[in-house]
């Protein structure tokens, strides 16, 4: 069988300018100007610089995949096993609770958890394997708020890097319906008792 060949991107004259400097960058169209954008919505990807990743990835699959698999799987246990998975943080003390995060073993995501000073049950606030299902998931993070009833949580579901903000009635365990969407993750609960949040896009 003869040997496959590697794709090869193809060359395009580019020329840029700073500081009375002059930079050739044969590949600059490989740079999607529109990457933001394709990001949230990978279809806009330009067609050509698309074919050029895709064939990378085929030969990369050819190549790479299949013929790798059970030493990649050998690979993934060894590193597994070397792993402590069912882990925990040290819990942080906030009024009448104590809150803390978690790993399960065999599990990808961690649970946030908290606990009653007074000696309570531990609860179970957000699990993030359950809420991961079968698709991507990117965990940003879960914070509380000053009376305890609520809880902010973000997640990336697309790969995307941007981030949906859910609050969480911690009373009942469910989503508010509305959501703080396309954000970078970051937020923080407002120093006062009406529960407002704050957010960074």
């Amino acid at each position: 069988m003869p040997q496959r060949l590697p794709p090869v991107a193809a060359t395009k004259a580019h020329h840029a300018t700073f500081h009375g400097i002059t930079r050739d960058d044969p590949y600059h169209w490989l740079r999607a100007e529109n990457w933001q954008e394709v990001m949230q919505q990978p279809d806009n990807l330009a067609p050509d610089i698309r074919a050029y990743l895709e064939a990378e990835n085929d030969f990369f699959e050819a190549e790479f995949g299949a013929p790798t698999e059970k030493l990649q799987e050998a690979i993934y246990k060894e590193i597994r096993g070397r792993i402590k998975e069912d882990d925990s943080g040290v819990p942080t003390p906030d009024g009448a609770y104590a809150y803390n995060s978690r790993m399960l073993e065999g599990k990808q995501y961690p649970q946030i958890v908290r606990t009653a000073r007074d000696g309570g049950p531990e609860t179970v606030l957000l699990d993030c394997n359950v809420e991961a299902g079968e698709d991507y998931f990117g965990f940003a993070g879960a914070e509380h708020d000053r009376s305890h009833k609520f809880l902010a949580w973000a997640a990336d579901r697309s790969g995307s890097e941007y981030f949906d903000i859910v609050i969480r009635d911690l009373e009942t365990g469910k989503d508010s319906p509305e959501i703080i969407a396309n954000t970078a993750g970051a937020y923080v609960w407002a120093p006062d008792e009406l529960g407002d949040l704050l957010y960074r896009i």
